[in-house]
This record gives structure tokens, sequence and C-alpha cells, in this order.
């Protein structure tokens, strides 16, 4: 009965830590989205003199940095380095007013925070 009692606990221990974690990583990553959509408009809005959005990208970096901390704690590094060396570029290239390298980097940026979702999402594999 115990043993029942223990595998119950543990059970629910995992599920509770699996909706934690999927709410977490969707709010994450829905954030992002959503912050690369806005400035892929702003880009396409003023293309001659995107060096304007750089702070833009910086709080968007700093915002990264912030949560990927906590995730990195839950995922392989190597999942997550993608979008930080994503950022990085983006930023070397607004910075560089280089609007057709930026929009590439923007569209890989929007396409590895959809996949990191699915790869990050709450599944048998990540529960293992």
């Amino acid at each position: 009965m115990k043993k029942g009692i223990l595998v119950l606990c543990i059970f629910i221990i995992t599920i509770t830590f699996g909706i934690v974690e999927l709410n977490t990583v969707q709010s994450t990553l829905q954030s992002m989205e959503n912050a690369i959509t806005h400035l892929n408009q702003d880009y396409e809005t003023n293309s001659d003199n995107i060096t304007i959005y750089y702070n833009k990208i910086s709080n968007i970096k700093e915002y990264w940095q912030e949560k990927e901390r906590w995730l990195c704690f839950l995922f392989n590094h190597r999942d997550l380095s993608v979008i930080t060396d994503s950022i990085n570029r983006l930023q070397a290239y607004t910075k560089n007013n280089d609007y057709d390298n930026a929009i590439s980097e923007l569209a890989l940026l929007k396409e590895y925070s959809t996949q990191s979702c699915h790869i990050m999402g709450f599944n048998i594999n990540n529960v293992l």
C-alpha cells in the first residue's frame, strides 16, 4: 500500500512539473515570437535605416538571456544556444544596417522559436 501511494505521489509530482514546464516554455517562446513579429514589421516599414531598432534587439536579448538561465535547468543548452546565436547575429546585422541578412535572421529566429516549442514541450522523452 505504501509503495502504491509513493508511486502515485511521484506520478502527480511529475505531471505537475510537466505542466509548469509547458506553461513556462510556451509563455517564453510566445513572447519571443511576438517580439520577433513586431520587429519584422518595423524592419519592413523602415528598411533604409534599421539601426534605430538596435535597442529593441537588446531588449529581446536581455529577455531571452533572463529566461534562458531557467530553461537551461530543464533542457539541453545546445537547443537554447541556437536562439542566442541567432539573436547575436541579428544584433550585428542591425548595427551594420544590413537589412537583407537581418530579415533572413529574423525568419530563422522565428523558425527556431517555433521548433523549440515542439522540442521543449511536455512529452514522454522530456519526462524520462
